[in-house]
């Protein structure tokens, strides 16, 4: 993950990023459940993704990066 972090936040792609870091919080919540400590927090990314998929809702006019966010939660 540490390798792609500077691409995904270079700003370039927030769709890109939006789901790099939806990946990673999975990953990280997943890794805690089998009794691993990531190497990495998720704090920062959870708040970044809320606020991009706040973009793309408000620019899209509807709730579907929202809804997105908690299906990928319940993964």
């Amino acid at each position: 993950m540490e390798r792609h972090i500077e691409y995904a936040d270079s700003g370039k792609d927030p769709y890109g990023l939006f789901y790099f870091y939806m990946s990673a919080i999975v990953l990280h919540r997943k890794l805690v459940e089998a009794g691993h400590r990531p190497g990495f927090a998720i704090d920062v990314m959870s708040e970044i993704a809320k606020e991009i998929a706040g973009d793309f809702d408000e620019r899209n006019g509807n709730d579907f990066f929202s809804r997105e966010m908690e299906r990928i939660y319940s993964l």
